[in-house]
C-alpha cells in the first residue's frame, strides 16, 4: 500500500467512507471542502490497486463527535496554549486490517504534525459493545499519552445530534477513550 495526502479530489469517496463506515447523520461535503481550504484539515489515504484501503484524517483544535463542554474545558487544561489536531477519521477497510495500515497512516499523520511544530494531538476512540477498542493502541503509537480518560457510554446522545451509529443503530452504547497525546514523545 502507498500512503498519499487526500485532497478535494478525494472528499466524495471520503464522505462516503465515513458515512458508511463511521457515524453518519452531520458530516457533509461542503463542511469537509471548507476545511480542507482553510488549510485546517488534513488527510491520507493507503491506495492499493487504485483502491482507497484507509483512512487517516486531521483537524485543527479540539473537535468532539458531539458537544462535551466539561470534556472541551479538561481537554484544554491539560494542552494550555499549545495548538492541537484532533484525529477526525481512523479507518482501515474490512480487506486491508491486520497489515499495519492504520499504523502507518497514524505515523505519517504524526510526522505531518510534528513537521508543522504541532506537539499535541487529541483522539476520541471508540470502545464497541464487545469491548474491542480498536483505535486505542493506533493513536497510543503516535506519542505518550498525558491525558487519558474511559467513558462508558460516550456515544449515547449521537441520536440527539442527528447521527447514527454503525455499530448500534439509533441508541448507541458505545463508550470512547479520550487522549491527549505528546508527539513529541515516542509511542508503545
Amino acid at each position: 500500500m502507498v500512503l498519499e495526502s487526500m485532497g478535494d479530489r478525494d472528499i466524495p469517496e471520503f464522505i462516503s467512507l465515513y458515512e458508511e463506515h463511521l457515524n453518519s447523520g452531520v458530516l457533509t461535503e461542503e463542511s469537509v471542502r471548507a476545511a480542507f481550504h482553510r488549510g485546517e484539515y488534513y488527510g491520507f489515504r493507503a491506495v492499493s490497486e487504485g483502491r482507497t484501503g484507509g483512512i487517516f484524517t486531521i483537524v485543527k483544535g479540539i473537535v468532539l463527535t458531539y458537544p462535551h463542554p466539561e470534556l472541551d474545558e479538561e481537554i484544554q487544561a491539560a494542552v494550555g496554549e499549545e495548538e492541537i489536531f484532533t484525529c477526525d477519521a481512523l479507518l482501515v477497510l474490512p480487506d486491508c486490517r491486520e497489515r499495519g495500515v492504520a499504523r502507518r497512516l497514524a505515523a505519517k499523520s504524526r510526522d505531518f504534525l510534528l513537521n508543522k511544530g504541532i506537539k499535541r494531538f487529541f483522539a476520541e476512540s471508540w470502545i464497541y459493545p464487545d469491548g474491542s477498542d480498536p483505535g486505542l493502541r493506533v493513536f497510543e503509537s503516535m506519542g505518550r499519552p498525558i491525558l487519558k480518560k474511559h467513558i462508558p457510554l460516550f456515544y449515547k446522545d449521537l441520536d440527539k445530534y442527528g447521527m447514527t451509529c454503525p455499530i448500534c443503530g439509533v441508541k448507541c452504547v458505545c463508550g470512547a477513550w479520550i487522549e491527549v497525546l505528546d508527539l513529541t514523545e515516542a509511542g508503545s
